[in-house]
């Protein structure tokens, strides 16, 4: 899978629609048996987010008969193996370095980058950067590119992972919440950003899985199980080049976005299960993929497109919204919200129709795409637009290789993702190919991990919901978490009503807190909260570290 929001993460591809817009439907299918379904299937027949002209099909297919990926290996290279296949000369330890608050020996000296960057018009903290394994074998390696935090030394190391499957984390670096902020090739070139989150923490962007990026390797993945093996193998590398982020009084946390709502949980659980020699103590998902597509599309896009400030913004007429409901009616989903969304939950919810060809989402997606010309699914409002051809970026829809901020010779040098004199590389913004050959075989994080995860998290974990998101709907996450049983307890006890301010003094949301999970909604927000309301997500970033309260 490959179609991707322009500043953010999730790639998504859509299956044809055989129904009319006109609401009209085909027969229903049986309703299916366990609530639920493969994480892959969540996103294998939804349309593509940003472009209003091009629509994408595929079907993925997971072969149950491919063979198994290889199995991890926990051995870790030589740190000066690694340091030599880098390809830079080693640098003077960073001991004597005074433009960043980080400090690290020799081992982490071939990844430093300099303060002036090719194509960056301003002198930056020195930051590290480069591949690092996935375990043993050098031929399958992450790409990362560590900041210390501004102006302060931190004890805190956040993780920062884009979703797609196959989209890059240097897209959220450079469009959402790193230090260098470059929004349009209008803008006259980057500019440090005031909303980076090494205003709070020494953060590292990771691009994963293989096949990702700057990665490199064969994509074999074939679940979130696959994810998190290799993630932990370049984690343990990671560690290896720069221990002085991990140890005693060193704090670990894991943040992401879109289907990194998938990877987050899945990695967390294996970080627990191995014995957390990070020190990892929580999480925090925006808009992020936690229960299967059903709940957070289908079932409450009727309400999601009823809503008198969606309708105006979308221009819906009376007929769309009728149209919508007709379909909603013949899936079984009309009603479900206000019958089963309660505080606190009244048991698990009854089994839904997972599989109806009469996708009420899908007719809204095409509604929406006709009547508004900016219509964009990441934000309803209409206050982000999809200007691909202005894009630092690129187009991840268009299958035609353009040149993004990333292809770039002398960048790709400076960051280490190439060896001085080697063939420059071709970087996407989402992978053209994907990075689950065969298709993600797991199931949704609240039907595996998600409850563990939270139960085992010292500062709990925070999952953020931008409420003009059209894709990965507010309620439909709501209703997700209120069927997820942990500590105990079944979902939460009251709604998410209590105002929290954001890192500028703003109302920006509401929130509810209980048994070790967060679930936030960030108003006047859509897919991407760290892009369209960054204090908010700065705020909610500071409540996962403890450094303000919500």
């Amino acid at each position: 899978m490959k179609v991707a929001a322009l500043l953010s993460s999730l790639a998504l591809t859509s299956l044809a629609v055989a129904a009319p817009l006109d609401g009209s439907v085909a027969a229903p299918q049986e309703v299916a048996g366990p609530r639920g379904g493969k994480v892959m299937d969540t996103y294998n027949r939804v349309a593509n987010a940003h472009s209003t002209k091009q629509r994408l099909s595929s079907n993925i297919q997971v072969d149950s008969s491919a063979a198994a990926s290889p199995a991890f290996d926990v051995a870790i290279p030589a740190v000066e193996e690694i340091a030599a296949d880098v390809g830079a000369a080693p640098t003077v330890a960073d001991a004597t370095n005074n433009t960043s608050t980080l400090k690290f020996g020799p081992a982490a000296a071939p990844f430093q980058v300099a303060n002036k960057i090719p194509t960056v018009n301003f002198t930056v903290p020195t930051s590290w950067a480069g591949l690092l394994p996935t375990g043993s074998d050098k031929s399958r390696n992450l790409f990362f590119w560590l900041w210390g935090k501004d102006k302060t030394p931190s004890d805190d190391l956040v993780v920062w992972l884009n979703g797609g499957p196959g989209c890059s984390s240097l897209g959220g670096f450079l469009t959402e919440n790193g230090p260098i902020s470059y929004q349009s090739t209008t803008q006259g070139g980057p500019k440090p950003s005031k909303d980076s989150w090494t205003k709070d923490a020494n953060v590292v962007w990771v691009e994963q899985p293989v096949g990702t990026g700057f990665t490199e390797g064969t994509p074999t993945a074939r679940s979130e199980d696959d994810i998190a093996a290799d993630f932990v193998g370049f984690l343990n590398n990671f560690q290896a080049t720069f221990p002085e982020l991990f140890g005693q009084g060193k704090r670990f946390f894991i943040t992401g976005e879109s289907y990194g709502g998938a990877y987050v949980p899945a990695i967390m659980n294996r970080i627990y299960k191995d014995g957390n020699k990070f020190g990892l103590l929580g999480g925090y998902i925006v808009d992020g993929v936690v229960t299967d597509q059903t709940l957070q599309s289908d079932v409450v896009i009727y309400n999601f497109a009823k809503d008198p400030t969606n309708k105006k913004n979308l221009y819906f007429q009376d007929s769309d919204i009728q149209a919508i409901k007709r379909r909603s009616d013949t899936c079984g989903y009309t009603g479900y919200i206000e019958k089963y969304l309660t505080y606190p939950a009244k048991g698990k919810l009854p089994a839904l129709n997972l599989n109806c060809r009469t996708s009420p989402w899908e007719l809204f997606d095409q509604l929406a795409t006709r009547r508004n010309a900016m219509y964009n699914v990441y934000r309803v409002d209409g206050s982000r637009v999809s200007p691909f051809t202005t894009s630092p970026l690129g187009d991840p829809n268009n299958p035609t290789s353009t040149p993004t901020y990333f292809d770039n010779y002398d960048l790709q040098v400076a960051i280490h993702a190439i060896k001085k004199g080697a063939v420059q590389k071709k970087w996407d913004q989402c992978a053209k190919k994907p990075v689950f050959p065969n298709g993600d075989a797991s199931p949704p994080p609240d039907e595996t991990y998600l409850a563990s995860v939270i139960e085992k998290s010292k500062s709990g974990l925070i999952i953020a919901q931008g409420n003009q998101d059209a894709l990965i709907i507010t309620n439909g996450t709501l209703i997700g978490l209120q069927n997820l049983t942990w500590a105990g307890q079944q979902g939460f006890s009251k709604p998410p009503t209590q105002q929290f301010i954001d890192a500028y003094g703003a109302q920006s949301g509401s929130f509810v807190t209980e048994r070790g999970l967060t679930f936030a909604q960030v108003y006047k927000s859509g897919h991407m909260i760290p892009a369209d309301q960054p204090g908010a997500g700065l705020a909610l970033l500071q409540s996962l570290l403890g450094t303000k309260k919500l």
